[in-house]
């Protein structure tokens, strides 16, 4: 990411739209881009100390809530869950939909939360090491939450190959999670609306460069996936 945008500022684009993850590097090159006069928009995230036109995204805290709210339905208000946490890498939006998740169900409900840091990204070594940790620490464990596609397209192989107790519910709906679900691998998916971003982004470019004022913020929601409504929603993947 830091190389692209090097490039980008180097060649004084006009605009840059970015889902960016967040490190002093990216937000000085982010800066420097802002001072030249390239018009920033945020898909995601936005980042402190960096001026940007407008920010399209899912609420990751909501996000985080509509998923707990799913899994209370699916635990029937009680039973224990476990929530990776990366380590390794910070994008806002990521840590904001496991903070929202543990904050409804510590405050609005009768399951237990527990957090075990991982790896951004989901290898065999770090599943063997969460497994570890479940089946010791947590064998009562009844649901894995999954805050990105990766992970929880790892979750969903993992089940189908080892048939553990737990059940999975992950964030973001594509083409492999739609798979999962529809074997039972996965038991819901909590989507955005990341069709529209692109979209959108376009669409307020327009306008910032014909001098008109755009909305500042906007959050593009969430809906839940599982067995009984993917046809609905298997269209936009």
């Amino acid at each position: 990411m830091l190389t692209a945008l090097r490039d980008f500022v180097n060649r004084s684009f006009d605009a840059i739209i970015i889902s960016p993850i967040d490190s002093p590097e990216i937000r000085k090159i982010l800066a420097s881009a802002e001072a030249k006069g390239i018009k920033i928009i945020f898909i995601n995230s936005a980042l402190d100390g960096v001026k940007y036109e407008t920010l399209i995204e899912t609420n990751g805290f909501e996000l985080g809530k509509n998923a707990a709210k799913t899994a209370k339905q699916l635990l029937n208000n009680q039973g224990e869950v476990v929530v990776g946490l990366w380590s390794d890498m910070k994008i806002s939006s990521i840590e904001k939909r496991a903070e929202g998740f543990i904050d409804e169900l510590k405050k609005n409900s009768n399951i237990k939360v527990y957090t075990k840091s991982i790896s951004s990204s989901p290898s065999e070594e770090e599943m063997k090491k969460l497994m570890v940790f479940i089946n010791k620490e947590h064998p009562n464990v009844q649901l894995v939450y999954a805050t990105d596609a990766n992970w929880g397209v790892a979750y969903g192989n993992y089940v189908k190959k080892h048939h553990p107790k737990f059940e999975v519910l992950t964030v973001d709906f594509t083409k492999n999670i739609a798979n999962l679900i529809r074997s039972e691998n996965i038991k819901a998916a909590i989507a955005q609306r990341a069709f529209s971003w692109g979209d959108m982004a376009l669409a307020f470019l327009v306008d910032i460069f014909q001098g008109k004022s755009v909305i500042k913020y906007t959050d593009t929601g969430t809906y839940e996936v599982n067995k009984n409504n993917i046809n609905v929603y298997e269209k936009r993947i």
